[in-house]
């Protein structure tokens, strides 16, 4: 993949992210996987029970992959 492509692909996510999201899927992004928090302790810092989270989580990721890939 060429620096170019990468970049733009790049983009695509920040679109995704910026665009896509609810403030809480936002949210997990940020505490998962900046801030580097654990599923129970993003799920605790959001009040919300662990498996909604991690349901979410999947589902971002699915989103973001269809998204990037032209298919959203």
């Amino acid at each position: 993949m060429s620096n170019k492509e990468v970049n733009a692909q790049k983009q695509h996510i920040k679109d995704f992210l910026l665009n896509k999201l609810n403030w809480t899927e936002k949210r997990i992004v940020v505490l998962y996987y900046y801030d580097e928090l654990t599923m129970a302790e993003t799920a605790k810092v959001l009040e919300l029970p662990e498996s909604e989270v991690e349901k979410m989580r999947s589902s971002i990721i699915a989103r973001c992959k269809s998204f990037v890939h032209g298919k959203e």
